[in-house]
């Protein structure tokens, strides 16, 4: 069974039901460092919301539309330099 993108985005909008993720949760969920979510929000990927000083959150919205840009074939580019992470991992090895 396929899920459509849009419903899948627009169940995920909805401000009623959006939910919160915290930095470390959206860690595990695409399996990258702390590092890396920065370089997306420096990237306007991810969009944080801060509720106090030192709590940060991520709408579900936003990381399921990241989610579906990135299976959609869009590259993320390092802001600092236009690099793609791609690229950076084939120099690294």
């Amino acid at each position: 069974m396929t899920i459509d993108p849009e419903s899948r985005i627009a169940s995920a909008m909805n401000p009623i039901d959006d939910c919160f993720l915290s930095r470390a949760e959206v860690m595990r969920r695409w399996r990258i460092s702390i590092a890396t979510i920065k370089r997306r929000e420096q990237q306007g990927i991810l969009r944080p919301i801060r509720m106090s000083t030192h709590v940060i959150r991520y709408r579900l919205s936003d990381v399921v539309r990241a989610e579906d840009e990135a299976a959609a074939g869009r590259e993320w580019e390092d802001a600092e330099n236009g690099q793609t992470e791609q690229d950076r991992d084939r120099q690294a090895a």
